[in-house]
């Protein structure tokens, strides 16, 4: 993924992370070629699209889940209905 970030926006920032973390960057980096603060940029543009990704399965999954026909009577419905969500005693 190219980097939508142009060199003049860029600023340098400090932080501390799990020497694990630092080693599998290097690894990363390393492996694909790319400076640890590219690989960085990636995943969170990955994890902001992701994130969105997120939410568009959540909302056909609920669509989907509607969209089904509940042939349930009306005694259980009443049931269902009256039944104390939160287990307080009326």
């Amino acid at each position: 993924m190219k980097s939508i970030l142009r060199k003049k926006e860029k600023a340098k920032i400090g932080t501390v992370l799990d020497k694990n973390i630092i080693r599998k960057l290097k690894e990363h980096a390393l492996k694909e070629g790319k400076p640890i603060n590219a690989l960085l940029e990636d995943a969170i543009m990955h994890y902001d699209q992701l994130e969105s990704l997120d939410r568009i399965i959540r909302l056909k999954a609920l669509d989907s889940f509607l969209s089904i026909r509940f042939d349930l009577s009306d005694k259980i419905w009443k049931t269902v209905m009256e039944e104390e969500v939160f287990g307080n005693e009326p």
